[in-house]
């Protein structure tokens, strides 16, 4: 719900505060590249930690990220690029930690069900993200879209510090190795992470 509100919409916030296109390109280019850069961090501490609390840590810099972009905006739009940075750094890496979660605690024999799952969910949210994102701008201003991802990133936090509350976290022997992967792949490049792919001779 809220990258696909973020690839949507990103590009109309930017041209609304700045109208420089150029600074709509630099925007974006910054918070991808921050997104890209952000998952071998997460990733790394997240395959020796409970990835819960990645995820949660994640989720609550994005909505700062959010924040820090609506904040900046009205003091310098050239600053927004800081506030784009750090949304994009910890944003982007949440579908592949939660996609890593999901292959810690799934039967061997149900990764393709829980991947066909995991994609319907990210497609759901993908086309009510923009939206609902869409009508708060009209109705509150462009400064809207990032205080709704902030909303949105929040509530992964609560739900991941929810759910370290009712089930133990996966030993690290039996976690599946951490796939670095943008959030704005609509599929997964692997099914079984851990299933070994034969080079052709």
């Amino acid at each position: 719900m809220a990258n696909g509100a973020f690839w949507t919409l990103a590009p109309v916030f930017s041209k609304l505060n700045t109208g420089d296109i150029n600074a709509v390109a630099i925007f974006m280019s910054l918070t991808v590249i921050a997104g890209g850069l952000g998952q071998w961090p997460l990733g790394w501490l997240s395959d020796r930690v409970d990835r819960r609390r990645v995820i949660a840590g994640a989720g609550i810099g994005a909505s700062l990220g959010g924040v820090l972009v609506v904040s900046l905006t009205s003091v310098d739009p050239n600053w927004t690029y800081l506030g784009a940075v750090v949304f994009g750094a910890f944003s982007f890496p949440l579908y592949a930690l939660c996609a890593a979660h999901l292959y810690d605690v799934v039967e061997p024999d149900g990764y393709v069900e829980a991947t066909g799952g995991l994609l319907m969910a990210y497609a759901a949210g993908a086309i009510a993200g923009p939206l609902i994102a869409s009508v708060l701008m009209e109705g509150f201003g462009a400064n809207s879209l990032f205080l709704y991802t902030a909303c949105i990133h929040i509530a992964v936090a609560v739900y991941a510090n929810y759910r370290m509350g009712v089930q133990e976290r996966p030993l690290v022997d039996e976690k599946a190795a951490f796939s670095d992967a943008l959030v704005m792949t609509t599929a997964l490049g692997e099914i079984d992470p851990r299933t070994e792919i034969e080079e052709p001779e």
